[in-house]
């Protein structure tokens, strides 16, 4: 672990918390309607989907209650795909109001939609979704999820380019609704053989939503590659994709902070290469900009097909986003305006990884100017054989830059980085110092505790202490497994929620509740005892 000893900002944590919370405030100017149903109590929207909010920023207002005991976990597949030592699989992102968990769980038909009490795991509802993913050619199978609107019901994906919504997430028996971006008067099995939803869903503070379709022929009616806005009454509004282009795979919409722009990417349909990042209007899907993706030498980046990074909007609207490049294993974290210019240094950093927003006031050894700073994997892939296998997380600054040590690149400067603490049996033997990877594309950042949880292939969960750097609290909660990487949520009561080995694990201080749900509620078992951490290195 290597921590740069500076001393604390000046700014209060207060001031930077509000900035950073923008993304949790703004409505959408350019909302067709207003959802007029309204939350119950317990259905404060606490953790929309993939990486929080719909600027994929990872903050959490709430802090862990701690990291002593499993109190439940769930099965998230009936039959995970074991590749080796490895699952080829990413698993998709829950979402959390203040009572519940949803997420997605795959058998061998499909994928079902399941609700439980963050308490003690009991299901409340489960919704049989007949989505279908993209015709496949990746190394490790896309991730399939959702999100809660501002009403507190929740959107997920259905074959055919669809979505269906239910209402409140938090109750039994609630009525649910599908909508489709075209008429589903005629032609229904070309448009549900040739049309498939590509991309994480998002939606916006009036409850618009939006997603990515892939078409593969013709369509009676013109349906083309692009990406869906659907209103909460059905009216669909479609900005086609251009240049032989098509939404990169599980790249899910980012909003703006004031919901006036949402940011996409897309990648040739024709060679799997090229790729952009491109600027919409929300109120008429039309395109505003458009950024060819390249690294720091001029060469094409790219919006690979097995990386689950998003772009993110940071508090100042600056977006962010993490491709890759042949010449580096660990690709680059692009930083462009709110208007898509490049901005500064490249993160050194982007492979399937979307960076989480650290405010500068948590991190008492920073001294720069920055408001806010990210915290992003760091990972030194020994299997690329460019480096020993160091593996690390790392908080970095996005407007300082120095000389990237690996690749001679100017890049964004590290304010701290942490080392991995398990090691690699697979490549100790050459690399003695090679430690397990970090196995996250986006962490949860505890504001009030100043931390970070982040979840490792070691099988463990870590509380990462933005006050000195340093790995204070972990978790085993499985014996560790090669997987694609996961996501960490914080609840509202406290407990994390993090994905390890084919199941989702709810951590907190003590047990609660033991949990006795039968198989048939999709192989939830409740703790017994606390989990104890192997000893570490």
């Amino acid at each position: 672990m290597e921590v740069v000893e500076r001393q604390r900002r000046s700014q209060t944590l207060m001031l930077i918390l509000s900035a950073c919370l923008l993304a949790f405030s703004h409505a959408s100017s350019a909302s067709l309607h207003h959802r007029k149903q309204s939350t119950t109590p317990s259905e404060e929207i606490v953790w929309t989907g993939y990486a929080g909010n719909a600027q994929h920023t990872s903050l959490s207002k709430y802090s862990p209650s701690g990291y002593g005991t499993i109190a439940w976990s769930a099965l998230l597949d009936q039959n995970p795909p074991i590749n080796g030592s490895d699952l080829a699989i990413h698993y998709g992102a829950g979402s959390l109001t203040a009572n519940t968990l949803v997420y997605p769980y795959r058998y061998t038909g499909g994928f079902e939609f399941l609700a439980r009490r963050i308490s003690n795991g009991q299901l409340v509802w489960s919704y049989l979704s007949n989505y279908k993913f993209p015709p496949s050619g990746w190394d490790w199978i896309p991730p399939v999820s959702g999100t809660l609107l501002p009403d507190g019901s929740y959107a997920g994906p259905l074959v055919g380019g669809g979505i269906f919504v239910r209402s409140h997430s938090d109750q039994t028996a609630q009525p649910i609704k599908t909508y489709y971006p075209y008429s589903l008067a005629k032609s229904v099995s070309t448009y549900f053989n040739n049309v498939f939803i590509s991309t994480g869903i998002t939606a916006d503070s009036a409850g618009n939503i939006y997603y990515g379709i892939r078409t593969y022929t013709n369509l009676p009616n013109g349906l083309k590659s692009g990406f869906v806005k659907m209103s909460e009454s059905g009216v669909a509004t479609i900005y086609s994709s251009t240049n032989s282009l098509w939404p990169s795979m599980n790249a899910a919409p980012t909003l703006s902070n004031d919901g006036k722009t949402v940011y996409v990417s897309e990648i040739s349909a024709a060679n799997g290469w090229e790729s952009h990042l491109i600027a919409l209007d929300t109120s008429t899907m039309t395109q505003k900009a458009d950024a060819l993706l390249v690294d720091p030498y001029g060469g094409q980046a790219n919006a690979h097909g097995d990386s689950t990074a998003s772009p993110m909007v940071g508090p100042d609207g600056d977006v962010y986003y993490g491709v890759m490049y042949g010449f580096n294993s660990h690709g680059w974290l692009d930083h462009f305006d709110s208007n898509l210019n490049l901005k500064g240094a490249r993160g050194a950093f982007g492979w399937d990884d979307t960076p989480s927003i650290v405010p500068s006031s948590l991190v008492p050894s920073y001294t720069g100017t920055s408001s806010y700073l990210l915290f992003c994997k760091y990972n030194h892939y020994a299997d690329f054989g460019q480096e020993a296998g160091n593996n690390t997380v790392a908080v970095i600054d996005p407007n300082s830059q120095y000389t990237d040590p690996v690749t001679g690149a100017t890049i964004m400067k590290p304010v701290f980085t942490t080392l991995g603490v398990t090691p690699d049996p697979r490549f100790i033997a050459t690399y003695p110092n090679a430690v397990r990877e970090w196995c996250i594309n986006s962490a949860a950042v505890d504001i009030p505790g100043k931390s970070v949880v982040v979840n490792c292939e070691d099988g463990t969960v870590y509380k990462l202490d933005l006050t000195t750097g340093a790995l204070t609290s972990r978790i085993a909660v499985t014996d560790g497994i090669g997987e694609p990487y996961t996501p960490t949520m914080i609840a509202k009561d406290g407990t994390i929620f993090a994905v390890s080995k084919a199941r989702i694990f709810a951590i907190r201080a003590k047990a609660v509740h033991v949990v006795t749900t039968a198989v048939a509620d999709r192989s939830v078992s409740g703790a017994s005892h606390s989990a104890v951490a192997p000893n570490r290195r």
